[in-house]
């Protein structure tokens, strides 16, 4: 259940801080599969325009100290996303990847 609420309250605050800017997030990996463990973290990809990884690490920290559940978040802007689409890593976050905001 918390790991559940560290995301809920994630997406939240990523809505309210950044609005607009935010273009998706995108839960993926075992989390999002299904198959996660009480040892797992939550990856979610966030595709954004003029948001930093180091502001997006900032949160991701608040919700460690608050809920003691990882987030491992990425964020890349609309032109890298579509840049890297046919690397691996994409495919796999097109292919399990629910969005989520």
């Amino acid at each position: 259940m918390s790991k559940e609420k560290a995301l809920e309250e994630f997406v939240q605050i990523l809505k309210g801080r950044y609005g607009k800017r935010i273009r998706e997030i995108i839960l993926f990996g075992s989390f999002a599969r299904g198959d996660y463990d009480e040892e797992s973290d939550i990856d979610v990809l966030i595709v954004a325009e003029g948001i930093s990884q180091k502001e997006i690490s900032e949160l991701t920290w608040e919700i460690l100290m608050k809920y003691g559940e990882v987030i491992s978040a990425i964020v890349e802007d609309e032109s890298e996303f579509e840049k890297h689409r046919n690397y691996s890593f994409h495919r796999i976050i097109r292919r399990e990847g629910i969005r989520i905001g």
